[in-house]
């Protein structure tokens, strides 16, 4: 059965209307009753799509022209969040927009957190004249991907192709090496999926959801155009066309780019390392070739050892181009590539079998597929 709280929406006297300083609107009649459909929360990523947490009330009517709108207000270690404002007696969250909520708040991912929710009876479009007592939430939220889509992105605008961030061992940092191309739009999904989680700027005119990034590179990143719902969605990268580097910043809520000299369509990759079948060990003037298959895209098959380490250059010389895995001072397999700053990449093959490795640098990813 589910928890009925009952939240009472307290009278702040007198005060002024947004659009007239001289008339002033009494309070008294705010006075409504707000129930919450449960207190409690663990957040399901799979369930994101599902309702979470419903807050209804009770019709406002106040002596004034200026309409009487609603909203919800979370808070939690200093900062607040609010929902969007509404004319209904109700807002429902969902899974993924509680989430997103909590994110923005700066709780942290897999811990529960007490978060304080008020209702607010608005006028305009922020004067809050009433708001109910506070109640508080337990939420867990759970860790947010990002996914970049967008006809500046390598994957265009194909939401069951949105390219994921690589989460950072912090877990406040994601990031990717990858191709954006100038003067187009982009955004970043939570999902591989148009809905429910979007992530844009947090910009005037920009759909109230979707805002998010409260910092962010100025000299490649502006808002985007308007659709024709006379909103905007989109973010419009003003670089020049190659491969950046994204990265995204859950504690600020900031969004860098920055730029890269990194080849994304090579003439050539060849494969260099140890552990590796058909070349010898680090030996950069013997190295497997491998075989290119689109812009920026190579592929080979080889026997990998247990413990088999090696990376990518451009050239037969150790100076030029290089990419290796994510990570920068440890070996591993995050299967994100990095033109610098980079580790080995390390993969324990079982000595006899075939591994067909790609390489698409274009996209900034790797794959290792047993044959």
């Amino acid at each position: 059965m589910k928890k009925i709280i009952f939240l009472t929406l307290a009278a702040v006297g007198f005060v002024s209307c947004e659009k007239d300083e001289k008339a002033t609107v009494s309070t008294e009649s705010a006075n409504i009753t707000a129930e919450v459909s449960a207190t409690t929360f663990t957040l399901d990523k799979t369930k994101a799509g599902d309702n979470a947490l419903t807050v209804s009330w009770n019709k406002t009517a106040l002596n004034v022209a200026t309409p009487v709108r609603y909203n919800v207000t979370l808070s939690y270690n200093g900062n607040s969040q609010s929902t969007e404002l509404t004319t209904q007696t109700s807002t429902t969250l969902t899974v993924a927009a509680l989430n997103t909520l909590c994110m923005k708040l700066g709780t942290t991912a897999d811990a529960a957190a007490s978060v304080e929710l008020k209702a607010n009876v608005v006028l305009g479009d922020k004067k809050i004249v009433a708001s109910s007592a506070p109640k508080t939430l337990t939420i867990t939220r759970y860790n947010q991907d990002f996914y970049i889509v967008g006809a500046a992105s390598y994957v265009g605008w194909n939401a069951n192709k949105a390219q994921q961030l690589y989460q950072q061992e912090d877990g406040v940092n994601y990031a990717i090496y990858t191709y954006l191309e100038k003067e187009q739009e982009f955004r970043f999904l939570g999902q591989q999926d148009w809905n429910p989680a979007n992530y844009s700027l947090q910009e005037l005119g920009v759909r109230d959801n979707y805002k998010y990034f409260k910092k962010y590179t100025n000299k490649y990143l502006q808002k985007g155009g308007a659709g024709n719902d006379g909103t905007i969605e989109n973010i419009k990268f003003y670089g020049e066309t190659g491969i950046y580097k994204i990265n995204i910043n859950i504690t600020d809520q900031s969004l860098t780019i920055e730029e890269t000299t990194a080849d994304y369509k090579p003439d050539h990759i060849y494969l260099v390392g140890d552990g590796v079948s058909g070349t010898p060990k680090w030996k950069i003037e013997n190295p497997v070739e491998m075989t290119k298959t689109a812009e920026g895209i190579f592929e080979t098959t080889v026997v990998l050892q247990p413990g088999a380490e090696f990376k990518f250059f451009g050239q037969k010389s150790w100076s030029g181009k290089q990419w290796g895995n994510f990570t920068k001072d440890v070996a591993g397999d995050t299967r994100y590539l990095a033109p610098k700053d980079n580790s080995n990449i390390k993969f324990n093959g079982d000595g006899s079998s075939q591994y067909k490795i790609t390489v698409n640098v274009k996209a900034g990813t790797y794959t290792i597929v047993k044959q």
